[in-house]
């Protein structure tokens, strides 16, 4: 499984690393859709994440504003 290891701030992008993972209660892997819009001086993004079973859901948002 392909799975997001940190972000990269020089690039502005997520890194990812791939790792073999069982079910067995060691890892909680979850499950992210997202949306972005970006303008010449905003942009938004809206995410929403899950766990497999769909117990714990987190909804994220970053907005940005560029002046001058």
């Amino acid at each position: 499984m392909t799975i997001g290891s940190g972000y990269d701030t020089a690039n502005r992008s997520p890194s990812f690393t791939s790792r073999e993972i069982d079910f067995s209660g060691h890892m909680s892997p979850r499950v992210a859709i997202g949306f972005e819009r970006t303008a010449d001086r905003s942009g938004a993004s809206i995410a929403v994440t899950s766990n497999a079973n769909g117990s714990d859901a987190t909804v994220l948002r970053l907005s940005r504003d560029h002046f001058g």
